[in-house]
């Protein structure tokens, strides 16, 4: 029991680590100075969702039966070589390779932190705080955002590569942490499961279950938070924002993003299933067509509103998803979530960059927002039904 009570203490320092990522401030900018133009840069981004989609089912089926812990230490073992060759290549095939590996990686990561921490709560008896303890965790990853950003901005003013360089040495620290971890008692799933009879289980769950609506809607929503926040540096940059002053802005945005996380849990009991699952995706939409029609220097405070929703949408989807799936298939289950996610950004934001390479990125956020309201309203007609005993 002890042991188990320092995870959480761990896990916010893994969460706290993870989140510094000092290159993610200037990733984009870092990949358009060695010559990439947008489009190719979202096709990494695509060959990262297709890596991660493949092996996203098998990588939550090995956490369910050997471990969490296990997963995660592949996870960061598999990253750090593939991050360094990113770094020092100047070829497009070769980085293209890598960040097929990268989304191999983090599919080890993928549903595993999150099985991990409610996994804990609940061999401790706190499960019901999840949501709560959640919400904990991202204002301290958001801090660890903030930090990061400020110093990622700061390196890359001298170099674009020092950022990833900086990056590359919290991996070897997040290692040594995850190392430390206790795994879960029943984190996995019993010896008489088959491989794939545990598999069968896990997609019959994500997509026949009391689950399966909030799977779906947490997997297509986060589609278009990743898109937005792969966009959100060439609008930085023609604002005229100077780089160094990304971090700052990352800062700015990361603490948002995490107060609202802390205080998620209060804010549904206020608002309700139905209206939170609604609102979300809207403010997110509204941000978007605010990004695609004003490009002025303060116009990064649009970018703010993408932070409050993303803020809100973790602790609420996570909860809404772990509550209703049971610890032998949950990283299996939450790979499903993540793997339908990547193959939509797999698919379609390659499209988003052409039409952006095509048009003007305006244009192409202008597309993005209204496609999102549509959706937005299908979820609310659907969610009626699929809520009554939410």
């Amino acid at each position: 029991m002890d042991k188990l009570n320092k995870n959480i203490t761990k896990l916010y320092l893994l969460d706290i680590f993870s989140s510094t990522q000092f290159q993610s401030v200037v990733a984009v900018l870092f990949l358009l100075a060695k010559g990439f133009n947008l489009g190719q840069v979202l096709l990494f981004g695509s060959i990262y969702a297709a890596g991660a989609l493949v092996s996203e089912i098998p990588t939550g089926s090995i956490s369910d039966k050997y471990g969490r812990k296990t997963s995660l230490i592949l996870s960061t073992l598999i990253e750090l070589p593939a991050f360094i060759i990113v770094i020092l290549s100047h070829s497009f095939v070769l980085i293209g390779i890598m960040y097929f590996i990268f989304g191999i990686a983090a599919s080890f990561t993928s549903g595993t932190d999150t099985a991990m921490l409610y996994d804990t709560l609940k061999g401790i008896g706190k499960e019901d705080d999840f949501k709560k303890i959640n919400g904990k965790l991202k204002w301290y990853g958001a801090w660890g955002g903030a930090i990061g950003g400020i110093i990622g901005a700061f390196l890359a003013k001298y170099n674009l590569a020092y950022a990833w360089w900086a990056w590359a040495g919290v991996l070897v620290i997040m290692l040594f942490i995850q190392l430390s971890l206790t795994e879960p008692a029943k984190a996995y799933a019993k010896k008489t499961n088959t491989y794939l009879k545990n598999i069968g289980q896990s997609l019959k769950v994500a997509f026949r279950g009391e689950a399966s609506f909030f799977i779906l809607y947490a997997a297509i929503i986060w589609f278009f938070f990743w898109l937005g926040w792969s966009l959100w540096q060439p609008y930085l940059k023609l604002t005229n924002l100077p780089v160094v002053y990304f971090g700052f802005f990352y800062a700015g945005v990361s603490l948002i993003s995490g107060f609202v996380s802390k205080q998620a849990h209060l804010i549904e009991k206020k608002i309700g299933v139905r209206l939170s699952l609604f609102l979300i995706p809207i403010f997110l939409a509204i941000a978007l067509i605010l990004e695609s029609r004003i490009v002025l220097v303060f116009s990064f405070l649009f970018i703010a509103i993408q932070a409050v929703a993303s803020g809100y949408f973790g602790p609420i989807t996570d909860d809404y998803v772990n509550h209703r799936v049971s610890s032998e298939s949950r990283a299996t289950v939450l790979s499903v979530k993540n793997m339908i996610s990547r193959l939509i950004f797999m698919v379609f934001s390659p499209l988003v960059g052409y039409f952006s390479n095509l048009y003007s990125l305006q244009t192409a956020l202008m597309m993005v927002g209204v496609i999102l309201i549509i959706v937005s309203i299908i979820f609310l007609i659907y969610s009626k039904s699929s809520l009554r005993n939410a």
